[in-house]
């Protein structure tokens, strides 16, 4: 039987929601949704614990794999003509249950036991409720099906004008050409969607914290407004909030956890693969008649995730836990460095006390504030200088693997957003963002500021110090970090400034070049390098 591969994915500790009632129609009855617990009270107890795949409780523990099997098949025996019509009957599919799986289209075990974990993820009971997950082949499959399944000619959307920049297209591009109507907003502000929303809004799309601003946008209130606004409404013309917390992962921010929010969306190649070596993404919502038409599309759109990219997705999550800790724990220290910085105009970081957003912060992320980091410099130019001059990191976009990476979104991520809306975004052309990773290190960095040489030293405890300026870091742009997991012991990197020419130690009326200045590494630990990531407690 095909039950007997089925999965249970479970954490160590329960969750301590209670099981709310599904609805049949999303944004109705609220109050039985969400516990009356505080929100991400969940968080505690099942996501600070590391995740194990057993098979499922008729299945003998003993001699079975403890590692997720992927099954590949694209299509499943039926046993019988009957059992073919009830497969073929179901409305939820690919919910697994004892009658099996149809077509791989439709659903697979692997893909299905990814599904349980990200809903355990979520905050969400799955003995209670099932699993409330679709997982997808991408990010923007996951956000393009969800819009698809909620909006139609004629409706009306609200969406916070900072998203990535593939949303923004979505949105500016595909959705108006569908006669779908689009009004935007600064995410920030409450009032601003409070006075969006028209007769014929059918969804509220929030991206918190934005990519790559930030900025958070206040899901507590943007629920109850969505609560406030369905009490009018008959149940077809009902109002959802959908919510992409990419940036702040389940780890850091559980979205369902707030009454009147509906649906969470994550791009899964970020934090919660981990590793830069799958594409998935995956959407989640207790609403039924909601999840229902969520399966329906995405079977008919052909974006469902293959088993194999299941896979390795289920194998990333099982690190996701300490990842985290050691992601958002750099970047709290990376942040306050650069917001140190005589030539570093502007840093956006939740976790530091200049964020304007950083009281909210406190209330919304726990366990620390995310692994994402922009920060300022006055122009393009000198933005694109720093993207190229940085050592410990790479030049690339994505974000959340073990590696650090940096990158310029006015040129990149958010290239094909007109420049006009980029900086009514709040993304100027000297923003650069960055994403960091984690070594046991001390770093020395050599700097040249307004012809002055300054030696800063910088000790980052089991942290690699992912971000290295060389040369004259003159303003200028935007830049997005992420940082990253790595931990090197003992690891010395010496940063000189490699925009001049400099005497060599050995002969002072000789110059080194810059590939023999740039980076000098303590030679007695390189053979030792190695990635280490710590076990959950």
């Amino acid at each position: 039987m095909l039950r007997r591969l089925f999965l249970a994915v479970e954490s160590h500790s329960g969750s301590s929601r209670s099981p709310g009632s599904a609805s049949s129609s999303f944004g109705a009855v609220q109050s039985k949704r969400h516990a009356a617990s505080k929100p991400g009270a969940g968080l505690a107890t099942s996501m600070q614990q590391h995740w194990r795949v057993k098979p499922s409780s008729d299945v003998p523990t003993p001699g079975w794999g403890l590692a997720l099997p992927i099954i590949p098949s694209s299509t499943f025996k039926m046993m019988d003509a009957a059992h073919g019509a009830r497969l073929h009957a179901k409305d939820r599919s690919p919910e697994a249950d004892e009658d099996g799986y149809v077509y791989g289209r439709w659903g697979n075990p692997t893909t299905h036991a990814v599904g349980r974990m990200l809903s355990t993820a979520e905050g969400i009971d799955i003995e209670a409720e099932g699993s409330c997950t679709y997982v997808f082949s991408s990010g923007m499959a996951a956000i393009t099906t969800t819009m698809l399944t909620l909006l139609t000619s004629g409706s009306h959307v609200v969406a916070q004008r900072c998203v990535y920049g593939g949303t923004h297209e979505v949105l500016s591009g595909i959705l108006p050409a569908l006669g779908v109507e689009v009004t935007w907003v600064d995410g920030s502000s409450i009032e601003q969607w409070s006075a969006a929303v028209r007769p014929n809004t059918r969804l509220l799309y929030a991206e918190t914290p934005a990519n790559p601003s930030m900025r958070l946008t206040d899901l507590e209130a943007l629920g109850a407004l969505c609560l406030q606004v369905n009490l009018s409404r008959p149940a077809p013309e009902r109002l959802a909030v959908a919510v992409d917390g990419t940036f702040g992962t389940p780890f850091h921010q559980q979205a369902l956890s707030y009454p009147g929010v509906d649906i969470s969306i994550h791009s899964c190649t970020k934090y919660l693969g981990g590793h830069s070596d799958v594409v998935a993404g995956c959407v989640t919502t207790r609403d039924e008649g909601l999840l229902k038409r969520l399966g329906h599309f995405q079977k008919l759109l052909g974006n469902s995730l293959g088993p194999w990219e299941a896979y390795l997705l289920g194998r990333g999550m099982k690190s996701f836990v300490p990842r985290m800790r050691t992601h958002s724990a750099n970047a709290q220290q990376i942040a306050e460095f650069l917001e140190a910085h005589p030539n570093v105009t502007a840093v956006h970081y939740p976790g530091l006390k200049s964020h304007p957003d950083h009281e909210l912060a406190k209330k919304m992320l726990r366990n620390g504030f995310s692994g994402m980091i922009s920060f300022e410099l006055p122009s393009y130019a000198k933005a694109a200088q720093v993207c190229e001059r940085v050592k410990c990191i790479h030049l690339a976009v994505s974000l959340g693997a073990t590696e650090s990476l940096i990158q310029h979104p006015a040129s990149m991520t958010h290239a094909m957003v007109p420049e006009e809306e980029r900086a009514a975004a709040g993304i100027p052309g000297g923003l650069v963002d960055s994403k960091a990773t984690t070594t046991a290190a001390t770093t020395t960095t050599t700097t040249n500021q307004h012809k002055k040489t300054t030696t800063t030293t910088t000790t980052v405890q089991q942290q690699c110090f992912f971000f290295v300026v060389c040369g004259n870091l003159v303003p200028g742009g935007l830049v997005r970090l992420s940082v990253g997991t790595f931990v090197w012991p003992n690891h010395v990197i010496q940063i000189t400034n490699y925009n001049k020419q400099q005497p060599n130690n050995n002969n002072s009326n000789k110059t080194t070049s810059k590939s023999q200045q740039t980076v000098i590494w303590n030679a007695s630990r390189l053979a030792q390098r190695r990635p280490v990531i710590s076990s959950p407690t």
